[in-house]
């Protein structure tokens, strides 16, 4: 689809977490366009090493922002929030995912990959 639309340059990708299902296409992503930045969560230090997504940008040479969570990005009028676990879960590492608010203008929409009775607590 973005071949379609002729895009050749990416501002940033986020990778929710390291899993194939989410990140396993990065490689490809990386080879097919120029990237500026790769954002990763900071606290996950389990479901990146399938991926080995830091040495994947270091081969691109993109740029990576470990987030921390807190963060209000500004993401060229659309600010993302970022929202991350407070201490990296090795039982499920679906739950160690980065969590993103999107809103731009009166409209936000949510992004996240975890268990619902993980992902309530950000929402009571």
């Amino acid at each position: 689809m973005l071949q379609k639309k002729g895009v050749k340059e990416l501002e940033g990708i986020f990778l929710s977490h390291g899993h194939k299902d989410h990140a396993g296409n990065l490689e490809m992503l990386l080879q097919e366009y120029s990237v500026k930045k790769l954002y990763l969560s900071g606290k996950d230090d389990a479901s990146y090493k399938k991926t080995d997504a830091k040495a994947l940008a270091k081969e691109y040479d993109v740029s990576v922002t470990e987030l921390a969570g807190g963060e209000n990005l500004d993401l060229g009028g659309a600010i993302g929030e970022i929202w991350l676990p407070d201490k990296t879960n090795y039982e499920n590492e679906n739950n160690n995912s980065v969590v993103m608010r999107l809103a731009y203008g009166k409209t936000a929409w949510y992004r996240f990959y975890f268990r619902w009775k993980r992902s309530k607590c950000l929402f009571d």
